[in-house]
């Protein structure tokens, strides 16, 4: 099973470029540290109906595929707090410099999940 040091390194570097874009987009976000929860990032700002939340799973990979357990978890917390789950895809997280790529998606059940836009 891969893992160690960089595999790490690029999973917070993916993490990291997803808060960048969602701060730029008036978010505030927060990082779960050596991510051992369900989720990487929290991200809230006010919205027309109140505190908007979304717990997000970010992978450093063009498809954000989650394991089933992994989804789970992210669904029953994200369900108890009453932020969406969503599923974010960083394809380059080295590329600090641009977006291009990133793909968000919002977890609709155990194996299902639909893309969100205006992120």
């Amino acid at each position: 099973m891969p893992g160690g040091a960089a595999p790490k390194r690029k999973g917070t570097a993916g993490e990291r470029l997803c808060m960048a874009y969602l701060e730029a987009n008036g978010w505030y976000v927060t990082r779960s540290y050596a991510s051992l929860g369900p989720w990487d990032v929290l991200a809230m700002r006010d919205g027309p109906r109140g505190c908007e939340a979304m717990m997000i799973q970010v992978k450093a990979t063009a498809t954000a595929s989650l394991a089933p357990s992994e989804r789970a978890r992210l669904l029953a917390m994200a369900h108890r707090a009453g932020a969406l789950p969503v599923a974010c895809a960083v394809p380059h997280p080295y590329a600090s410099a641009t977006y291009e790529g990133m793909a968000w998606w919002l977890l609709t059940g155990p194996a299902s999940r639909t893309p969100l836009l205006g992120v």
